[in-house]
């Protein structure tokens, strides 16, 4: 199904690199990439610098939960979701500038979507829930500031730019396991439905929208249930789906006393571009947890066991095909707790285990020699 309506957004966004389109088709992979099996791992991460670390300034300091973006000069830009911030840092790590602007007024920032660079000197975010789309320069200086209800829309996360410049923006669909990809562009916004529930059933009144990104100038939704990426083009059209057989723990929805209560503990992250066609998917899910519905029953007593969750980075080939897969042990010892974001330089950039602070590692590929 394809929607269709017209409004005029008044922001300005210059296109990264466009790149070929990526095959069409279905991508069934197995567990175990192709590499897997090398005598010598063909992915090596290597921590180059890190950010927010710098005890000595308080002011570059993050909390507990950020957004992360970067620059095509490796700059660096947090938005620090529950303390309203936004923070830049250099290359080399140290803090450069701060907005310090918590709050629900003009200029000021609460409960931000993920940040996003848009080339050349461009920091764009949701703000305010999803009811705005706020615009700065490199430098922190504010841009522009333009609501969602000026687009004849109501609130929705911003989760992308496309290639083409159109932001990605998404709405949940009542009493489904669906979502409304809306993009909005100079001059019109276009959507469509994306449907990768897999048979997920969702109480009436209940919205459950699967995690939707802009890659490249694609939209890439994660599917609800199993190990999965299906990439749209911008007219809808679904041009390929890629899976990995290992089994992720879909969201559980009970009923509770005064109404519906929904629990994930899956969290996929990608697709991340690398300069040479290859990206990176993966994420984090529990492996031990049994009958879920069980294990609620255990935690309302206050009895369940804490969950091991597995951890993955994966390599894909441009075709969607499974290269390699760092596993929670390698992502642990590189002193990785969550995958954030990749440069146009390639280089990853993830949050460390040793606190709310960045790492900025480079990404070695060498195919094994048969």
């Amino acid at each position: 199904m394809r929607l269709h309506s017209r409004c005029i957004l008044a922001l300005t966004l210059v296109a990264a690199c466009t790149a070929p389109a990526p095959p069409s088709g279905e991508v069934n992979n197995p567990a175990r990439g192709l590499w897997q099996d090398a005598s010598v791992a063909p992915v090596r991460l290597t921590l180059e610098q890190t950010f927010a670390d710098d005890e000595s300034n308080p002011s570059g300091l993050l909390g507990a939960y950020f957004h992360v973006a970067v620059d095509d000069s490796g700059g660096v830009y947090a938005l620090d979701v529950f303390g309203g911030r936004l923070v830049a840092y250099s290359p080399e790590g140290p803090l450069r500038w701060e907005v310090n602007a918590p709050g629900r007024g003009p200029g000021e920032i609460n409960n931000p979507d993920p940040l996003l660079f848009a080339p050349p000197n461009t920091l764009v975010f949701g703000n305010q829930s999803g009811a705005r789309v706020d615009r700065y320069d490199l430098e922190g200086n504010s841009l522009t500031s333009r609501t969602m209800a000026s687009l004849g829309l109501g609130a929705s996360p911003l989760l992308g730019i496309l290639e083409s410049k159109a932001l990605l923006l998404r709405q949940g669909l009542p009493g489904s396991a669906l979502a409304q990809v809306i993009l909005v562009s100079d001059a019109a916004t276009d959507s469509f439905v994306v449907d990768v529930s897999d048979g997920l059933a969702v109480p009436a009144g209940l919205r459950v929208p699967p995690r939707v990104v802009a890659y490249r100038d694609q939209v890439v939704a994660s599917h609800h249930t199993n190990y999965g990426y299906s990439f749209y083009e911008v007219d809808g059209t679904l041009s390929r789906t890629v899976t990995r057989d290992v089994p992720i723990q879909a969201p559980i929805i009970r009923q509770i006393t005064g109404g519906v209560q929904m629990q994930n503990w899956t969290r996929m992250y990608g697709p991340l571009s690398l300069p040479d066609g290859r990206w990176l998917g993966g994420g984090t899910w529990p492996t031990d947890m049994g009958d879920p519905e069980e294990y609620l029953r255990q935690r309302d007593l206050g009895l369940a066991p804490e969950l091991t969750m597995s951890h993955t980075l994966d390599l894909f080939d441009p075709d969607g095909t499974l290269l390699y897969s760092l596993d929670a042990p390698a992502l642990e010892m590189a002193g990785i707790q969550e995958v954030l974001a990749t440069d146009s330089q390639g280089k990853l950039y993830a949050r460390l285990s040793a606190g709310p602070y960045i790492g900025r590692f480079g990404v070695e590929i060498d195919p094994p020699v048969d």
